[in-house]
């Protein structure tokens, strides 16, 4: 029969297996009362929550148990990019819900987890990530019958006001940041800074491009998965090169003839951004939304700027990364014929 222990500063259920203790996590004492503890432990007790060994059952099993397992099964799916990222949220969460029984969390558990996130500074965008990854365990739990069904019928999110500024590139402006990041100290970036706004690739996809992904002669760019690598939303896909590219990308093999990859420099993201910052560009990835928004003001539809960008979602093209200008629209609102 468990008991309750209190072992540094957190409550433990203690059961007896070939004559040593096994202690399972409750939660700490910091957080949960005796009482509360109390309940948990006769929650698994009145629903027979103990084998023999002291293993949970697989319908009865802890937040934190689960936690465990989800990433057991789901990490050596994700993108090495991904997995630290993961790691640190689930982390979080197992530190709020302790090894609470999957069947005793319930809705207004993630309204007092918002307002926890919030106290400690975190921003509507990253607690709604919290969110999505609470609704995703419950659901797993809920697919592998560690629990009978998710507790809520909808996630709460929160309202994201977006305020970063939507800066899309004149041609002026596209003149004069060719003109200073080829002058610099590394001229380097003034090539990347071509191959960024004639194709609207992402920064880490230009980093990892290869020759081997270049066609000179039928004028294309592959972006493809590579060992320890995959773009961003794992799906590949072709670029064409534009003609005022081609020049560069064969200046680039002329200077680099040895080089593996097109940009020869492996930099991380931080080094790139400074750079670019110096030449008057707030970042490398506004030339991503240059493109889209350049391509739907030439005629272009939402559907081709979609692919070249490498979107999933046709609502991420239209609703981030277009911005029409004022005087485009007037032209536009002339097209009225009555």
């Amino acid at each position: 029969m468990p008991s309750l222990k209190l072992h540094h500063g957190s409550w433990f259920a203690r059961s007896r297996n070939g004559g040593q203790d096994v202690l399972r996590l409750i939660g700490c004492a910091d957080v949960i009362s005796k009482g509360q503890a109390r309940a948990i432990l006769q929650e698994w007790m009145t629903t027979d929550t103990y084998r023999r060994a002291g293993v949970l059952r697989p319908r009865l099993c802890g937040f934190s148990d689960f936690c465990d397992l989800f990433l057991e099964r789901i990490l050596p799916k994700c993108s090495e990019k991904n997995r630290p990222n993961l790691t640190c949220k689930i982390s979080v969460m197992k530190r709020y819900f302790f090894n609470r029984p999957l069947s005793m969390i319930r809705a207004d558990d993630l309204e007092k987890l918002i307002v926890d996130l919030r106290e400690k500074g975190l921003r509507s965008r990253t607690i709604n990530h919290y969110l999505f990854l609470m609704n995703n365990l419950m659901n797993r739990a809920a697919e592998w019958e560690y629990l009978d069904r998710v507790p809520w019928k909808r996630v709460p999110t929160l309202r994201v006001r977006d305020s970063r500024p939507r800066v899309v590139f004149t041609q002026e402006h596209i003149r004069l940041a060719r003109e200073r990041l080829y002058k610099s100290r590394s001229p380097i970036n003034g090539f990347f800074f071509d191959v960024a706004i004639y194709t609207g690739m992402r920064t880490d996809e230009i980093v990892n491009l290869l020759w081997t992904d270049v066609d000179l002669e039928r004028r294309t760019i592959s972006v493809v998965q590579k060992p320890g690598w995959q773009p961003k939303t794992g799906d590949q896909r072709t670029i064409p090169i534009h003609p005022a590219l081609l020049p560069v990308l064969s200046k680039l093999r002329e200077l680099y003839p040895d080089a593996v990859s097109v940009i020869p420099f492996k930099r991380h993201k931080n080094c790139w951004d400074t750079a670019f910052k110096r030449a008057g560009i707030p970042s490398p990835h506004m030339a991503r939304h240059t493109v889209a928004t350049e391509l739907m003001m030439s005629g272009g539809t939402l559907e081709d700027v979609k692919r070249l960008l490498g979107h999933k979602n046709i609502a991420t093209t239209s609703n981030v990364y277009i911005h029409l200008t004022q005087s485009h629209l007037a032209e536009t609102i002339k097209l009225l014929k009555y």
